[in-house]
């Protein structure tokens, strides 16, 4: 067990929940770039610690199980957006406003956005955090980054608080069994997409792209 890096892991995660607080607002803009604050650093802790980061969830892993475990994960997360979608609170929260406006570069532009957003996120608590975790800790590792991670959702809507916990176990099964974290952002992904598309759809009753 690497212990250096099980301790660097876990101080930089909560470091990083510090930072990205809503109440820390005096933090300077580009730290808390998902690029830069949960890809590029947690990619360099693992370098100096001599750590491959293709072994920690970068790279391609077993695709075959990934493809088909994201399969599954797909169907699970179109039905609970579904319901989700039809909670008061969630759709004052999303009220995804680029939806319906006609606009097709702005949307292309905020989905890139997520995107660019997840891979941080996903690289964060499923690569640098979960799995020199489950090194040292075996499976309790993904009760601890999905903990983690379910912290960082505490302004968001109460049904998405609740609901953060076991998505992140999900993500973090979904990582831990291809041995990559690009599932996992595809997947996270489609839950933020397919959320405001169904809300979207709701408010205007009709499919929001034109």
């Amino acid at each position: 067990m690497n212990r250096s890096l099980v301790v660097a892991s876990v101080v930089f995660t909560g470091f990083f929940i510090c930072l990205t607080l809503p109440a820390n607002s005096h933090i300077p803009g580009p730290l808390k770039h998902p690029l830069v604050a949960q890809l590029m650093f947690p990619v360099l802790i693992l370098l100096l610690l001599r750590r491959n980061p293709l072994h920690n969830g970068l790279g391609i892993g077993n695709w075959r199980k990934g493809l088909w475990l994201s399969f599954l994960a797909s169907i699970a997360v179109l039905l609970s957006c579904f319901l989700f979608a039809k909670v008061p609170a969630m759709q004052f929260y999303y009220s995804a406003p680029k939806w319906g406006t006609g606009d097709a570069q702005g949307i292309l532009l905020g989905e890139w956005g997520r995107l660019r957003e997840l891979i941080g996120w996903e690289f964060l608590f499923r690569g640098l955090l979960l799995f020199p975790l489950y090194d040292a800790f075996g499976p309790v590792a993904n009760l601890i980054q999905a903990t983690l991670c379910a912290v960082t959702h505490t302004h968001k809507p109460l049904v998405e608080l609740y609901g953060s916990f076991p998505f992140a176990l999900l993500l973090g099964y979904l990582a831990r069994r291809s041995g990559s974290v690009w599932y996992g952002v595809y997947v996270h992904w489609l839950l933020g997409f397919s959320l405001e598309v169904y809300i979207a759809i709701g408010n205007k009753g009709s499919i929001p792209f034109l």
